[in-house]
């Protein structure tokens, strides 16, 4: 009894000098830290992944009593439908009671529409990764993907694969290299000359910047210099945004078709079936640190 009573005390006590409090207090904040942690890690995960290269998958599938036709993309998506779920999509019938299909990003949206593509895995007939499957980020209209079929630089056609490969990447930094002085030029020199002629031209509607027979000849004649200076800029930037298009990629699309696209309507180019996890891993923080720098 005495003991009973002993403990009880002792726990009155405890609970009384507030310590319980402060060990469930730190407990509840290394448990909000964990789980911020963890949260952190996910969201990083995910995003990451978006800019990870992804294998290249040539598919050659034919649908019944049609000729094969060859796609190249990434696989997004697997996924398992039922016979009547399979009938009601396509209107075929199936023996199994089961159908697996897949979702390809095939790319090429302005030349081959639509980018992503449902295939179903009875219309398969040969998957393969090729080694020198190429994938294309573009200024616009989204990724390509297909092969080389041939390079021209500064009017001098390259036909050697390896050179080839290397002069395309030096192509690419050239263009890159050209868009950041048009950037500079625009932001540094046309911006700042472009808010000098607006402030100007407000000055000259001033009242008190009117003589008797009109305008100050002296604004008048510091609006004329530097519309002559934007001229030359300007005339700078039609020179370098022509000189984009110097060099030329001909790409090959899974179809067989063979599509000219100029150096200027490129950003990069990679070869995600050669690539080691440690190239992959460099080329995805290169890709997530030059989109964020370019938003």
């Amino acid at each position: 009894m005495h003991s009973e009573a002993a403990k009880s005390g002792a726990v009155n006590r405890w609970l009384a000098s507030g310590d319980v409090w402060l060990w469930a207090a730190a407990a509840a904040v290394g448990l909000s830290v964990t789980a911020l942690i963890g949260l952190l890690t996910l969201i990083t995960v995910r995003g990451f992944g978006h800019f990870w290269p992804v294998d290249l998958i040539a598919v050659e599938h034919a649908l019944p009593q049609q000729e094969v036709v060859t796609l190249l993309g990434e696989l997004v998506e697997k996924e398992t439908l039922s016979a009547t779920s399979f009938t009601e999509a396509t209107g075929r019938s199936t023996q199994g009671a089961l159908v697996e299909r897949y979702l390809l990003k095939t790319g090429n949206r302005r030349s081959d529409p639509p980018d992503f593509r449902w295939v179903y895995a009875q219309d398969v007939q040969a998957l393969s990764t090729p080694a020198d499957a190429v994938q294309l980020e573009r200024v616009a209209w989204g990724d390509a993907y297909g092969w080389i079929a041939g390079l021209t630089v500064a009017d001098r056609k390259i036909s050697d694969p390896g050179e080839r490969w290397n002069a395309l990447q030096a192509a690419l930094r050239r263009v890159e290299g050209l868009r950041e002085e048009i950037r500079r030029i625009e932001r540094a020199q046309m911006n700042p000359l472009n808010h000098q002629l607006n402030q100007l031209r407000l000055k000259r509607r001033e009242p008190s910047t009117l003589g008797s027979e009109g305008a100050d000849p002296a604004l008048a004649d510091q609006e004329a210099r530097l519309l002559v200076e934007l001229g030359r800029l300007e005339r700078e930037l039609a020179a370098l945004r022509g000189d984009l298009n110097r060099d030329t990629l001909q790409f090959r699309r899974a179809d067989g078709t063979v599509e000219a696209l100029p150096m200027g309507s490129l950003l990069r180019a990679w070869q995600p079936n050669t690539m080691s996890w440690l190239e992959k891993a460099q080329r995805a923080i290169y890709n997530a640190t030059t989109n964020a720098s370019t938003t």
